[in-house]
């Protein structure tokens, strides 16, 4: 479930201080789509537990094996290491981390402010309902139909210089 849609990440983050290591970025991004976005259960390591939204479970050795998952040797990150980096944003108060001695479960701090869609959807559903529904090669091909239908350019190359806006003629 946690593989499945997209997050919302807030322009403000090139402000944080994980902007400046793209590991630490890489970590942050991992947390943020690990977690719930919805309360429910998760099955880790053979067992079911209950999170809620924000949430996910993993543990130092997990976290390592999907962090470095298809990155070269050298340029992987160990599990300890990654897990101070864990530890700073509790610190940060950027999470919270309750752990046992088996796996710990984060909670992503701040979760419904940025990652709850319901309010945004609401107040502003007649703008992403355009949004969603414009499609832009349709209107590429209106503009097409349009050129020919008026007569005024039945040259293919002509054609597609101007739908795409290339001066004179002269692709760039």
């Amino acid at each position: 479930m946690a593989d499945e849609g997209w997050i919302s990440l807030h322009r403000k983050i090139q402000y944080s201080s994980v902007w400046t290591d793209p590991n630490q970025l890489k970590l942050w991004l991992y947390c943020l789509m690990k977690a719930r976005h919805s309360k429910g259960k998760t099955i880790w390591n053979g067992e079911e537990f209950e999170l809620d939204k924000g949430q996910f479970i993993t543990g130092m050795y997990s976290l390592e094996h999907d962090f470095n998952l298809n990155v070269a040797p050298k340029k992987q990150v160990k599990g300890r290491t990654l897990w101070r980096w864990i530890h700073g944003y509790e610190d940060r108060q950027m999470l919270t981390i309750e752990s046992t001695t088996k796996y710990s479960v984060i909670t992503i701090t701040n979760w419904h402010e940025y990652q709850d869609n319901d309010k945004q959807m609401s107040n502003r559903s007649q703008t992403n309902v355009k949004q969603m529904s414009t499609n832009n090669n349709v209107n590429n091909v209106n503009n097409v139909n349009k050129l020919v239908v008026d007569g005024t350019e039945n040259n293919p190359v002509d054609l597609w210089t101007n739908l795409w806006g290339f001066p004179n003629g002269i692709a760039q």
